[in-house]
């Protein structure tokens, strides 16, 4: 993976890493993740981001992120509807959890947090969405030598963002592009990171 990259982590990242790790764990080590636990997986995402300074990466993220996080960490397990359920956590483990990634995520001082308008492109996005294409576009606009990278375990949403790029690219506007944590750790892993 030559290119510096501007990363941001969409929430289900934020959410599976919190399940991994913990006071006792904390990050899992760059070796022996032959293990294809998507817990695993995202938990890694920021092993890599924190311990890699080539390519240099940055992490964008913003309040809304760790909020969302945050709650679906908490919501119940059998909430009725699937868009409110969650992992059924007390509230004091989800934070602790959060803690543990963004404190290692902040001492490398190359993690931002920025609050930029939700993007209002046409992607059929809900509001959480458009929030994280936004910093997606912000991270595409403010560091325009990097390639902003979306990781993320929704499918349907890298997708649109990866159709949207395609688009982008051929009228000359930022490139950017989305992929799962799997592949993200796999691309370190692949150039002997």
């Amino acid at each position: 993976m030559p290119t510096d990259l501007a990363l941001v982590f969409d929430v289900n990242v934020w959410v599976d890493a919190a399940v991994y790790v913990n006071e006792a764990r904390g990050l899992p080590s760059v070796a022996g993740h032959g293990d294809h636990d998507p817990y695993l997986s995202a938990a890694l995402c920021f092993t890599f981001f924190t311990k890699i300074t080539t390519p240099k990466l940055a992490l964008f993220s913003d309040d809304l992120i760790f909020q969302v996080a945050h709650l679906k960490l908490i919501q119940p397990l059998d909430a009725e509807r699937p868009e409110d359920r969650g992992l059924g956590w007390e509230s004091l483990t989800a934070t602790s959890r959060l803690d543990i990634l963004t404190k290692h995520a902040d001492d490398t001082e190359r993690s931002f947090k920025v609050n930029p308008p939700a993007n209002q492109g046409s992607l059929g996005m809900d509001y959480e969405d458009r929030r994280v294409f936004g910093l997606l576009e912000y991270a595409a606009t403010c560091f325009p030598e990097m390639l902003p990278i979306m990781v993320t375990n929704d499918r349907k949403f890298a997708n649109e963002i990866n159709t949207a790029a395609a688009a982008m690219r051929r009228t000359g506007m930022p490139k950017w592009g989305a992929m799962s944590p799997t592949r993200f750790v796999a691309s370190f892993t692949k150039h002997g990171q």
